[in-house]
């Protein structure tokens, strides 16, 4: 068997050298399902012609080639081998996914709207129509007090549903300004969860200036932070960290939001920010990684499934990006990138 040093960077057979020349079943024993369909090359007339594999162990998320085999023929025509050109579809495959998710996602936002503004009234009214209750019977209702208070409390947390779902469909606004990121970060810390969590700061040496909204902004480092902290639960730590990255350094992009391999070093156009939230907590799943970000997809019993979703579509409305990756041995780093101010601008 013979490969070149794409195949074997896409398979992920890091050493290409002592494959070669042994039998395809033993070389790519890793990669069960290219080995079969080489194989199978020879008991078919017309071999597959841009075709699709899905290659499940590769990753946590699976990895997609397009591929095309075809047979090497001798002189007289005899089948001697077989060849397989093939290119890794996985960033393409996911990308589309994520512009058909999108569209259904458009329409279900749609919905949600429509069904959260009908229920306002209803339950505006029930609140109403409870306290009165409450307040007209209370000296009588003895033992009935509690059911009471539970049907309160239970219509004010469906309004708090109704109103992040609100939030969510509006289009975001921003009044954009200079905002001090780590005073943010510092405000967003001060939350009634945190508990004895220890929270370790590498700041960026003058701090960081970043463009954008303050409100917004702070909204999504308390949402990142609140995570955090259930993450790590009563005790932990969660470790803040902030860069200045200037015009023309190279950085590599970590894992993207859906959890996809890291990006090659690219050199940045922009002046930008980086935040970093870590914690040291079990980490995210391999099977939730890729539904992190999607509206309604919570594993929280009583969550929304709306506040990473609102998370990222803010960041996004600032011309910035979130991702987040593993750490080392375990927990989760969540990655915010915004667009920075320098100088005099700040």
């Amino acid at each position: 068997m013979l490969l070149n040093d794409a195949a074997a960077r896409i398979l992920d057979l890091r050493r290409r050298t002592g494959l070669i020349g042994r039998h395809c079943r033993e070389a790519l024993r890793s990669c069960p399902e290219v080995a079969r369909l080489l194989l199978d090359a020879f008991r078919t007339e017309a071999p597959p012609n841009r075709a699709e594999l899905e290659l499940r162990h590769l990753s946590d998320l699976g990895r997609t080639i397009g591929y095309t085999l075809s047979h090497v023929r001798d002189r007289r025509g005899e089948v001697t081998g077989a060849t397989m050109f093939f290119k890794d579809l996985t960033r393409i495959e996911r990308l589309e996914e994520q512009a058909r998710l999108k569209d259904r996602l458009a329409v279900l936002g749609q919905m949600a709207a429509g069904l959260a503004h009908e229920m306002r009234n209803p339950l505006a009214a029930i609140e109403i129509h409870a306290g009165l209750l409450r307040r007209a019977l209370d000296p009588a209702l003895g033992a009935h007090a509690e059911s009471l208070d539970h049907i309160l409390a239970e219509v004010r947390r469906l309004n708090e549903a109704v109103a992040t779902v609100l939030d969510f469909v509006r289009p975001v606004e921003i009044a954009e300004r200079p905002v001090d990121v780590e005073a943010l970060l510092e405000a967003a810390t001060r939350q009634p969860c945190a508990g004895t969590v220890r929270i370790e700061r590498d700041y960026a040496p003058g701090g960081t200036v970043a463009l954008g909204d303050p409100g917004q902004l702070r909204q999504v480092f308390e949402n990142l932070l609140r995570n955090a902290y259930e993450a790590v639960g009563a005790s932990g730590t969660i470790h803040l960290r902030t860069r200045l990255v200037r015009e023309g350094a190279r950085v590599e992009r970590p894992r993207s939001a859906y959890g996809h391999d890291a990006l090659p070093a690219e050199e940045v156009a922009e002046p930008e920010v980086l935040v970093e939230i870590a914690d040291d907590g079990p980490g995210i799943p391999p099977d939730v990684r890729d539904k992190v970000f999607q509206p309604f997809f919570t594993t929280k019993p009583r969550g929304s499934g709306l506040g990473l979703a609102l998370v990222q579509k803010i960041v996004q409305s600032h011309r910035g990006r979130i991702d987040f990756t593993n750490g080392p041995g375990r927990g989760t780093v969540f990655r915010v990138v915004l667009p920075a101010v320098l100088g005099d601008a700040a």
